[in-house]
């Protein structure tokens, strides 16, 4: 059985998100998740349905003193 090229792409791409913001920011909890279907028909959504809208939790140090729009730009 060979693996969904566009599902090995995806995961690819979250994987990617996650290593990059655990190099630059060392987080206490990260999650990646892909939010894309519950977005299909909006601006931005693709025709697949997946890979175009995320959403990062994630909690660090440095974020402490940091209001939410400090925190956005740091990620």
């Amino acid at each position: 059985m060979t693996a969904n090229p566009a599902s090995h792409d995806l995961s690819q791409r979250a994987a990617l998100m996650a290593q990059r913001l655990q190099e630059r920011l060392s987080p206490t909890s990260l999650e990646v998740l892909d939010e894309s279907a519950s977005h299909a028909g909006h601006s931005g959504a693709n025709a697949e349905g997946y890979g175009s809208h995320f959403r990062v939790r994630i909690a660090c140090g440095q974020f402490v003193g940091l209001n939410r729009v400090a925190r956005h730009r740091l990620v």
